[in-house]
């Protein structure tokens, strides 16, 4: 394994960026992500900087090419994408001023000295600017043809998320240099607020790394030094960087297998559906802090990784379904149980799913998922037992499910015994069982709903918003209550299964 090699200064921005380099965002890297609370943090914190005020950036890692001027961006591209759009707004506003004749002639100078500084530098024969920052893929045309051009898009609304987020970020700090200098538009001031509280009073902790060094090899020094990272960036770095290593031309087919996992999976991470997936192949369960190293283990060649991928995307339809009852996968019956362990807010039996759906009959995966529904609400909602060991037992469910050890409901139910609750004791949990029906009013209706349907015969509709749920004694017992309870503390029965019942408001 070659050693890592840290080069490590404390510049400033424009000692960054200037001197005649270049910067590129690998394809493998992230879109730009940041949005209005990351945006009005950097204004603020610049806003209020003073001449001789400076303010820390955090870390940028870059990766030295065979051109020495030239480095690719490996941790803080987020943060220089920012920076350079704030530089765009300001050159923006000069030019705006040029027009409208305000000291043209000076700020025609100003704006050359900002973007050759900052941005990049005009070439001669088409006058077009070349920018010293190229973005990713996804994000590169839009940051060198609209905004470093300053262009107006004629359909923002048409493009990637990512994209329009660029657009947003400009037209953001635009309207903030704008407020700024609304009543001093001083060609003077606004250099000096470029030069000064960007160029000169932000600085950074620079690492500079030698070209044998791979990517997620920096990641994963910098998270064990104590510097945040995102875990799905870790593992995206490590498996590319087994891929790309030898075949760099895969690299727009993989980027677009991650960003269509990213864009099935929504508001999941994909370290969350990794840990599920991964743990319903292995015999250890693995927490998010140890998956890294438990991947880095098992997958160390290109082709194993590439498999890891495409495997990932292979499964990742079923995954994102089982958050969603209303998902085409589900047929009526699937769609049920689905919509009942959400409403549990259950996920330890994700891995067993998630195999078994692929692995098992249709018909044995419909009765697994009744049973785990009925496991689910005995031992998670009314038992409060600990959800770890309900993993545990999951997990090894899933492992034998995946290797074909077991094929039915009946044989994984066996299995998983263990974990259902017997009768006694269900009946004793229940009838002590308190629920908030302030932070779960829906819960509380299905358990309802599914004593009026067992006692009284009554369907009742979770949706109709004229069923609400009434307390015998009441949240704010009167003095009356108080005193009939012998001054018995009356919070404990408060929110007691047995205190509630469902009624029907006229309407």
């Amino acid at each position: 394994m070659s050693k890592i090699f840290f080069e490590q200064s404390r510049p400033t921005f424009s000692e960054i960026i200037g001197n005649g380099k270049t910067f590129e965002v690998p394809n493998y890297q992230r879109n730009y992500s940041w949005h209005y609370d990351e945006w009005e943090d950097l204004w603020l914190d610049i806003e209020e900087l003073n001449s001789d005020d400076n303010h820390y950036m955090g870390y940028v890692v870059l990766k030295r090419t065979p051109n020495p001027k030239h480095y690719e961006i490996i941790d803080g591209q987020q943060r220089i994408t920012t920076l350079s759009i704030i530089c765009l707004a300001c050159i923006s506003l000069l030019q705006d001023w040029i027009n409208d004749n305000i000291e043209a002639e000076d700020n025609r100078k100003r704006l050359e000295l900002i973007r050759t500084g900052y941005i990049g530098f005009l070439e001669g024969r088409t006058l077009v600017t070349k920018a010293k920052l190229r973005l990713n893929r996804i994000n590169e045309y839009f940051f060198r043809s609209y905004l470093v051009q300053l262009r107006k898009p004629s359909n923002i609304s048409s493009e990637k998320p990512s994209v329009q987020k660029l657009y947003k970020a400009f037209t953001y700090f635009k309207k903030k240099v704008e407020e700024k200098f609304e009543s001093n538009k001083s060609g003077a001031a606004l250099f000096d607020f470029v030069d000064g509280n960007l160029g000169s009073n932000l600085f950074f902790t620079l690492i500079e790394v030698g070209d044998d060094t791979n990517a997620y090899k920096i990641f994963e020094t910098l998270n064990a030094r104590g510097v945040k990272l995102s875990a799905s960036d870790l593992l995206k770095n490590y498996l590319f960087s087994l891929i790309l290593s030898d075949s760099p031309a895969l690299v727009e087919d993989l980027d677009m297998k991650w960003d269509a996992i990213n864009d099935i999976l929504g508001n999941t991470e994909v370290t969350t559906y990794l840990r599920h997936y991964w743990n319903a192949r292995q015999n250890k369960i693995e927490r998010k802090s140890t998956l890294f190293k438990a991947l880095k283990r098992k997958v160390a060649k290109q082709q194993e990784a590439l498999d890891l991928l495409n495997s990932l995307e292979e499964n990742v339809s079923v995954y994102a379904a089982l958050s969603d009852e209303n998902n085409a996968l589900w047929s009526d019956d699937e769609r049920k149980s689905i919509k009942e362990l959400n409403l549990f807010d259950v996920t330890q039996c994700y891995s067993l799913l998630l195999v078994a759906k692929e692995k098992l009959a249709p018909g044995e995966f419909v009765k697994l998922l009744k049973d785990i529904v009925v496991i689910s609400f005995r031992y998670n909602i009314i038992g409060g037992q600990n959800p770890n060991e309900l993993e545990r037992v999951y997990n090894d469910a899933a492992n034998k499910v995946f290797r074909g050890e077991l094929t039915t409901a009946k044989a994984i139910f066996k299995l998983l015994e263990s974990v259902y609750i017997a009768d006694t004791n269900f009946k004793n949990d229940f009838a002590t069982k308190s629920i908030n029906t302030n932070k779960a009013n829906q819960l509380v209706k299905y358990i309802l709903s599914k004593l009026e349907r067992q006692y009284g015969g009554n369907e009742i509709d979770l949706n109709d918003k004229s069923v609400t749920i009434e307390h015998i004694l009441p949240e704010k017992p009167t003095d009356e209550w108080v005193e009939a309870f012998h001054n018995t503390d009356t919070s404990q029965y408060i929110y007691r299964i047995g205190n509630l019942t469902l009624l029907k408001t006229n309407t």
